[in-house]
């Protein structure tokens, strides 16, 4: 079984809101048709429902549009729980609980994965952030940075909190930056943004 943190289950959910949403629809439709037709789309809407269990999660229901996902808390398994229509998976239950037992995710409730940022070649430009930087913001990330890059990664690991801090820096940057940096320094910040989402 694969378990999930919320950033991890909020990555999944815009591809499994676009499946769900077939699904609806193929359900609505089957209503109005009979025979071959119906046999075909009833069909067609099982190969959905196994694409979004190739996911991780769990269809708990269509009428409500809800998926759980497996995840640990404190040690015990839990499901984090999203609703089509939520902007994000944002509460929690216990299995015993269901979804009437749902709580809001906390911050520090789930441990995160590690964030890895792939930068290759960006790596100098990140550098020229964290020297910019004031001494509070950068000084973990700054021996990060500086190890990554004398080492020649190509990636460098963070935790949420600095990939937070380094958005921060980023955007700071941005204001004083040679104008042949921008774009790239765009495409950083969109690298950040996707790993913390």
């Amino acid at each position: 079984m694969e378990l999930f943190t919320p950033r991890k289950a909020n990555r999944a959910v815009g591809r499994i809101e676009e499946l769900l949403t077939k699904v609806v629809q193929f359900s609505s439709k089957a209503a109005e048709v009979e025979g071959a037709e119906r046999a075909k789309i009833i069909d067609a809407s099982k190969h959905v429902l196994e694409e979004i269990e190739s996911i991780g999660c769990q269809v708990k229901s269509l009428e409500h549009g809800l998926i759980d996902f497996p995840a640990i808390k404190d040690g015990k398994q839990v499901l984090l729980c999203w609703r089509l229509g939520e902007r994000k998976v944002a509460y929690w239950h216990t299995m015993e609980s269901g979804f009437t037992g749902r709580k809001p995710i906390q911050e520090g409730d789930f441990e995160e994965a590690p964030i890895t940022l792939q930068l290759g070649r960006d790596m100098e430009l990140l550098e020229k952030v964290v020297e910019h930087s004031s001494k509070e913001d950068s000084a973990n990330l700054a021996s990060k940075v500086l190890s990554a890059s004398q080492l020649d990664l190509p990636e460098i690991i963070l935790t949420d909190e600095e990939a937070r801090v380094l958005l921060r820096m980023i955007s700071k940057y941005l204001d004083v930056c040679d104008e042949s940096d921008v774009q790239r320094l765009h495409k950083l910040r969109s690298i950040t943004l996707e790993a913390i989402v």
